[in-house]
């Protein structure tokens, strides 16, 4: 009988070059997909912690409205927080000790405030909608302004370039959340 097969000399189990150089050519390929989705991550994960950030703040200005507390002197007549461009700033409009009740709605309509904290959002963040949220003590009232007081619900945009937008809604009551697109 003749044989049509050769004979294996020796142990012949290696890979060849372009076995390699697929097997490394998938691989780059793979890992330059995973950074790139990593960079998107990230930046959608900053979004989220500034919609948090400025969530808070909000929050919080409405906390102190309710409290009528006051870290200065004199009274508080409300709390609110300011929006312009990439700066948050939480500020108290206060009467002095002896105002009346009534004294603070003067002092809402010509927008004399205290600044009390002010941040900048971060990775390129900026906010867009409405430029001055005021809650005022003691029944929570809730003030908007963008160039001119609107109707509720307003509206905070927070965007990062190139990840899109993510959006905080203020109702009349005081209610804060995340608007859902």
């Amino acid at each position: 009988m003749k044989r049509f097969f050769r004979e294996k000399k020796g142990n012949n189990s290696a890979f060849t070059v372009i076995e390699m150089l697929v097997v490394i050519g998938i691989t780059a390929v793979i890992a330059g997909m995973l950074l790139g989705f990593n960079r998107s991550s990230e930046k959608t994960i900053a979004l989220a912690t500034e919609r948090e950030r400025v969530m808070s703040l909000l929050g919080r200005a409405r906390s102190l409205a309710l409290q009528r507390k006051n870290p200065g002197s004199g009274f508080a007549c409300g709390y609110g927080v300011s929006f312009s461009g990439s700066s948050v700033a939480l500020f108290g409009i206060y009467r002095g000790d002896s105002s009346i009740v009534t004294d603070c709605i003067a002092l809402e309509a010509s927008k004399t405030d205290s600044t009390i904290e002010t941040f900048a959002l971060e990775k390129g963040a900026t906010t867009t909608g409405v430029t001055r949220i005021y809650f005022s003590a003691p029944y929570l009232n809730t003030t908007f302004f963008t160039p001119s007081p609107g109707t509720f619900p307003a509206i905070i945009s927070i965007s990062i370039p190139g990840i899109g937008s993510s959006k905080i809604e203020i109702t009349a009551g005081g209610s804060i959340s995340q608007k859902n697109l």
